[in-house]
């Protein structure tokens, strides 16, 4: 089973792997959006789909959703 955090939480982890361990955060935002590529590119490919509908709002995740949808477009997904 995988553990889902609240958004708070994920808040708090995020701030502890940047100061704590120092990982930049647009280095955690561009992992992020990586993972989500991956993940994306399979569905799309078993699905044998070329397009994708990237929401993003305005919290955090917002600017790891831009990533994501720049990483797919520039794999050649519309």
């Amino acid at each position: 089973m995988k553990t889902i955090l609240s958004a708070r939480h994920m808040k708090e982890a995020d701030e502890r792997t940047i100061c704590q361990i120092g990982i930049p955060s647009p280095v955690l935002m561009e992992r992020a959006a990586l993972a989500l590529c991956r993940e994306a590119e399979r569905f799309l490919c078993e699905k044998k789909k070329n397009r994708v509908l990237v929401l993003c709002g305005g919290g955090n995740n917002g600017g790891d959703g831009f990533a994501a949808a720049r990483l797919l477009s520039e794999c050649g997904h519309h």
